[in-house]
């Protein structure tokens, strides 16, 4: 008996064992911190497979290096107050030209406004800018020009190319084939990417475009599907009861940008057109013996007393030639109302 209750002793103990440390593996797993072994997602066409962080790579590549691109867009956001609330809208539009490395050039043209509704805390402005950035002749090239306040926001140094071009590496990404409604003509196929976690860059540059705003918590990105290039950009904050649309809670904050138009063909030369009234602005573009556009302000840098009448001027060839012979400049051509000189 003894020998049996031995047995017995030696079994029972033998399961309580395996018993208890089934139970603190147990709880100790379930405090454990969850890995997750994170799958690209990966979709297939014609070209073969592919994930979202190629279908970028493959974009920016294009667009970065397009001889041409057409972007246009806009914003629109709210922030709330105890006794109200206020409204931010802008419109975008951005273009670039790149003939090489050594010679491109981009051009941001913003316009935002800044609304309130009485009694609130806010203020209202409006502030216009235009920023153009690149290199002319391997030289670095930017001219910042504004018009208008905005109020503490300190709108100078735009950054639009790092919504454009993302580095998503870091970032979390889900990916989809979605048909696209195009109107009157048959449903399109276009690649959404939808990119969320650390998005803090992308939020910067949205904060340098239009000031400090309700930070977008994911972008969506859309790319056709038969050239894998952008089409589309939206940066949205998240979805509150604060704002409705159609029955459904909406984003305070979002912005859309549209790729109109864009061409592969490297440009002859980059132009660049003048928009103020800076002397050593004149000397330094014609210094790089670039194209440029002359228009009735850039006359006014040559202290050329023009008419405000400029459509008149523009008519009288002869007259508007003795104008640029004022500035220096005696070999051009007319056309389209604005004057072109290439400089040898």
């Amino acid at each position: 008996m003894n020998s049996s209750n031995k047995v017995l002793g030696i079994i029972v103990a033998v399961i309580l064992v395996g018993t208890l440390s089934g139970v603190i593996y147990s709880i100790v797993d379930d405090n454990r911190e969850l890995e997750y072994e994170y799958t690209e997602p990966v979709l297939t066409d014609d070209t073969g497979d592919f994930n979202p962080q190629q279908l970028f790579e493959q974009s920016n590549e294009t667009l970065e290096y397009a001889g041409h691109i057409d972007i246009t867009g806009s914003v629109l956001g709210f922030k709330m107050y105890s006794t109200g609330f206020e409204t931010r809208k802008a419109e975008i539009r951005y273009s670039r030209d790149y003939t090489d490395r050594d010679n491109y050039l981009s051009n941001l043209n913003v316009d935002i406004s800044n609304l309130t509704n009485d009694g609130t805390e806010g203020v209202n402005w409006r502030y216009i800018y235009r920023c153009s950035e690149g290199k002319i002749d391997t030289r670095d090239f930017r001219k910042f020009d504004k018009d208008g306040w905005c109020g503490s926001e300190g709108i100078t140094n735009p950054d639009i190319e790092t919504i454009l071009f993302p580095d998503v590496s870091n970032c979390n990404l889900s990916f989809e084939s979605k048909n696209k409604s195009n109107g009157m003509y048959p449903d399109t196929v276009a690649y959404q990417v939808v990119v969320t976690g650390d998005i803090s860059h992308i939020v910067k540059a949205a904060n340098s475009l239009v000031g400090n705003v309700i930070e977008p918590t994911r972008a969506v990105y859309v790319f056709d599907s038969e050239t894998h290039v952008l089409k589309e950009i939206y940066l949205l904050s998240d979805d509150s009861s604060l704002m409705k649309h159609n029955g459904k809670n909406g984003p305070l904050f979002s912005m859309k940008l549209i790729v109109d138009d864009y061409d592969y063909a490297a440009q002859k030369s980059v132009m660049i057109s003048l928009s103020d009234n800076s002397e050593d602005l004149l000397d330094e573009i014609t210094a790089n013996k670039k194209m440029v556009v002359l228009d009735e302000k850039l006359m006014q840098c040559g202290k050329t007393n023009f008419p405000s009448d400029c459509g008149l001027h523009f008519k009288d060839e002869e007259r508007l030639m003795d104008c640029y012979k004022e500035i220096g400049i005696e070999n051009g051509s007319l056309e389209n109302n604005i004057m072109w000189i290439e400089f040898e």
